[in-house]
């Protein structure tokens, strides 16, 4: 018998609570399945995990303890990996174009482009040489790649880095912003 996610959490739910109808309060659901998901895992271990005591609830076993804690750990890093997920479903994706001063962005566009986007894997960086004229002039114009603070994203989200105390332009995809 193969174990399920919910069938994990519905026994450790019961075993938090030491009560199979407090478990089934907090999950929602009805306590005949918190029941039938205790059998289930005492089935897929072959052994009993769990005393049932009418009118006093249940109590683990010294292998319902042990099998609880393994459960619990597997069911903590299950809820991580999908946080993780959700983190790299947000991660910066698309074409960030940046105008830049030539004579001075050697200086200073390296070390800014490093600590304002640690992982470029999923970016395309494309970068424009302007004189001051073009840079300043990107500053008033939405959506220009010639500018020195102002980003251009094209992809799923845009985010913007203000890199000098100046109020940043940005030109987004429809639908964001």
């Amino acid at each position: 018998m193969t174990l399920t996610l919910k069938s994990m959490a519905y026994f450790t739910t019961a075993l938090r609570h030491g009560n199979i109808a407090k478990a089934a309060e907090e999950l929602n659901i009805a306590a005949s399945a918190v029941a039938t998901a205790i059998d289930q895992v005492e089935a897929t271990f072959g052994m009993t995990l769990v005393t049932r005591q009418r009118s006093r609830g249940i109590r683990p076993t010294a292998s319902g303890v042990a099998v609880a804690r393994k459960l619990e750990r597997l069911l903590e890093e299950y809820r991580s990996v999908l946080a993780e997920g959700a983190d790299l479903r947000q991660a910066l994706s698309g074409t960030l174009r940046i105008g830049y001063y030539a004579p001075i962005a050697p200086a200073f566009l390296p070390g800014l482009l490093a600590a304002s986007l640690p992982d470029l894997s999923a970016i395309a960086l494309h970068l424009e040489a302007c004189d001051n004229d073009g840079a300043q002039e990107g500053l008033l114009v939405a959506g220009s790649t010639r500018s020195c603070s102002s980003a251009k994203m094209s992809g799923q989200r845009s985010r913007l880095m203000c890199w000098w105390r100046r109020r940043p332009i940005a030109s987004c995809p429809p639908g964001i912003g």
